[in-house]
């Protein structure tokens, strides 16, 4: 059975692999923001910035703590939707998850026989509300207890066309080639040399036609990175990078995607925005070439 076959494969996968140090998957911290002019002037005296970002020129942080916190988290909380974007206030959750899946809905070119990769697929959160909608599902995690998790949805829900895989997302390979890539939440938690890795993966990953969505929290002023920093509302000490906007667009094009479109997530307004340092955008990629069908 399909199920058997994928359990014994992340048994064996989780061996091979439990050395990787790496990033992650999952939806985001509470560093969800509200809609920007990125043209605007910042007004520092209102907010004083400056004391509390550290803007770099490249990511430095440990991949070995982003593992660590990961780790945690899943053994310390319930895995749900919670889990990985970090919100427990029920009716922002359901806010939350009603914008994220119109949005990406909107976003995402679904046919029934598409295959999809989801990199740093958590539990499969995104994986399951897309299994109906196309072929074969491909779900990477290196989150041992979010993959077990996972497979067990799926055993009870009968859902037979998501493949999980215990992995880093730079240490994935497979010679499968798909007609989606989804990155949700992934690339903050990457430095340079690994979100340059996993850049280049996609690319052997992707077909000449391929979409790659990414839902990636968005730095505002500028790149920085919060390093090995205590959080009183995650009660942990996290890190992450938040690339801005153009780098985003900058490292896809060098790699010979094109920008099809972008967006904030949440509306200006939004509850959900509640950081002014970022905003969770989605953005749509697709090789160069077939931009605009040409």
């Amino acid at each position: 059975m399909q199920i058997q076959n994928d359990r014994a494969l992340v048994r064996d996968r989780n061996i091979r692999n439990k050395s990787c140090f790496d990033d992650n998957n999952l939806e985001l911290l509470d560093h969800n923001k509200q809609k920007i002019n990125y043209n605007f002037k910042w007004n520092f005296e209102n907010y004083d910035m400056l004391s509390k970002l550290k803007l770099i020129d490249q990511s430095s942080i440990d991949m070995n703590s982003i593992q660590k916190f990961w780790n945690r988290r899943a053994k310390n909380e319930k895995i749900d939707v919670s889990t990985c974007n970090f919100e427990k206030d029920d009716y922002l959750k359901k806010l939350k998850m009603d914008i994220e899946e119109k949005k990406i809905y909107d976003y995402l070119e679904l046919k029934k026989d598409y295959r999809v990769l989801d990199l740093g697929c958590g539990w499969g959160n995104w994986a399951f509300k897309l299994s109906d909608k196309v072929k074969e599902i491909y779900a990477v995690d290196f989150v041992k207890e979010f993959i077990d998790e996972g497979i067990q949805i799926s055993l009870k829900r009968n859902v037979r066309n998501i493949r999980f895989f215990v992995s880093s997302v730079q240490n994935y390979n497979t010679y499968e080639k798909f007609d989606i890539v989804f990155c949700s939440g992934i690339m903050a938690y990457l430095n340079d040399i690994i979100f340059e890795k996993v850049l280049s993966n996609i690319c052997k990953y992707a077909k000449d036609e391929s979409q790659v969505l990414v839902r990636e929290p968005t730095g505002i002023i500028g790149r920085y990175e919060v390093n090995n920093k205590y959080s009183e509302a995650l009660k942990d000490y996290y890190s992450a990078t938040y690339r801005t906007r153009e780098e985003f667009i900058d490292a896809f094009e060098k790699k010979g995607f094109k920008l099809i479109k972008d967006d904030d997530m949440y509306p200006e307004g939004s509850p959900l925005n509640k950081w002014p340092e970022t905003r969770l955008r989605i953005y749509s990629f697709r090789r160069s070439g077939l931009v605009n069908g040409v």
